[in-house]
């Protein structure tokens, strides 16, 4: 059975609306031919999740995600930090609204656990244009 849970510092329209978010992202994920063994987004600050980049990654900045992928098959085990002062700073500089720019970083880590890349231009615009589709649905 699919596990999907969200720790920290969890905004209130995730938290009061869990099922319809985890309903979302296995839409999401089965839509593409992977299932869900286990995931937990950890909500954190800006301080935590350079902490994370630091020890994870070496990088000694704040980001808006950070993915630990466990996964073997296409049965999906990930643990994804989000930087939830640097997904609200985003949303502002593009002007969008907050639920939308979290979701699109919550799908854009799952994407790259199911083979998406975003290192070229020609990848980023395949991954923008998966995300965008998944973004349709989400929760409103």
């Amino acid at each position: 059975m699919a596990k999907i849970d969200f720790t920290g510092l969890v905004p209130d329209f995730i938290e009061n609306d869990e099922t319809s978010w985890q309903s979302w992202l296995t839409q999401c994920v089965e839509e593409r031919s992977y299932r869900i063994g286990r995931l937990v987004y950890h909500f954190v600050d800006d301080l935590q999740i350079q902490e994370i980049n630091q020890s994870i990654l070496d990088h000694d900045y704040p980001t808006d995600i950070i993915t630990l992928d466990e996964s073997r098959t296409d049965r999906l085990r990930v643990e994804l930090w989000l930087g939830v002062d640097f997904i609200e700073r985003s949303a502002k500089e593009y002007t969008v609204q907050l639920e939308v720019e979290f979701a699109r970083v919550m799908i854009h880590g799952l994407l790259h656990c199911m083979g998406w890349d975003d290192k070229s231009i020609e990848d980023r615009d395949r991954m923008k244009a998966e995300e965008d589709k998944c973004l349709i649905s989400r929760p409103k």
